[in-house]
């Protein structure tokens, strides 16, 4: 049974539950999924052991967590050595706006640029905008960058832009060549997202 590595970095708990999706998909499928949050990552924690690896990461203010960072550069070459996917959450990813979708490429560059790593496949994923969460700051700041880009302003109540059925059916698709393919390798690079 292949085994499967979803780690992620998330600030406000939308990546986790997305990761957590994942995972169930990834295991309904027939495979082995072992979640771990890149803040916690335990230190004998070894990519290499995994056969594949999907690596989520939530974006604010422009970037992605500095633990989800520096645990892909510490173990860029073990999950080069293996099929992953890199799946960055954003309230960008939500909007259909041509600004919008050069905002996710140029976070997916920063990202990769930061840590030098090649991911087979990069997903960019609607998240949340959980203002009950936020600080009175981070709230105000988000509510600002909101209304800035058209988007949900009303502080009293959390929003949630997730396609939780494109989210489950990459996790089957990312299942499906991993079991499918004769190599693993052949498997990641087969994947075609859209």
């Amino acid at each position: 049974m292949a085994r499967v590595l979803v780690v992620y970095g998330s600030t406000d708990g939308q990546t986790r539950r997305i990761a957590e999706r994942m995972a169930a998909v990834l295991v309904s499928q027939g495979l082995e999924a072992e979640i771990v949050d890149s803040a916690k990552a335990p230190a004998d924690l070894a990519p290499g052991d995994f056969d594949a690896a999907l690596v989520l990461g939530s974006v604010r203010m422009g970037k992605h967590q500095q633990a989800l960072a520096d645990f892909v550069g510490k173990f860029r070459v073990e999950l080069d050595a293996i099929p992953n996917a890199f799946i960055s959450v954003s309230l960008s990813a939500g909007r259909n706006k041509p600004s919008a979708q050069r905002e996710v490429a140029k976070t997916f560059q920063h990202f990769i640029d930061r840590t030098g790593w090649r991911p087979n496949a990069q997903v960019a994923v609607a998240g949340a905008l959980p203002y009950s969460r936020y600080s009175l700051r981070i709230r105000l700041v988000m509510k600002f960058i909101s209304w800035m880009t058209g988007g949900d302003t009303d502080t009293s109540r959390d929003y949630e832009y997730t396609d939780w059925e494109s989210v489950e059916d990459f996790a089957r698709r990312f299942a499906s060549a991993l079991v499918q393919a004769p190599l693993a390798r052949a498997a990641a690079e087969e994947l075609q997202l859209h």
